[in-house]
């Protein structure tokens, strides 16, 4: 329904549940952040985002809000 307007952000966490809906999402246009697994104190959620498809832009947590901020001023 949101399409180009909705952004998703998956952050730390253990597991892929999380990360399951990324290659719909990106289907339908929503831009896909994830925490950068650097920043992770467990990456294998971002990790398996990142997989899922070329278009999940990692985000280093110290910029997170401001390119969230960025995005949704357009």
């Amino acid at each position: 329904v949101l399409g180009r307007r909705l952004i998703a952000v998956i952050l730390s966490g253990m597991g892929r549940d999380g990360a399951r809906a990324v290659p719909a999402l990106v289907r339908a246009g929503a831009t896909v952040l994830v925490q950068h697994p650097e920043d992770c104190p467990v990456p294998s959620m971002p990790e398996t985002a990142i997989k899922a498809s070329p278009q999940v832009r990692a985000i280093h947590l110290e910029v997170l809000g401001s390119t969230l901020k960025r995005l949704v001023e357009g």
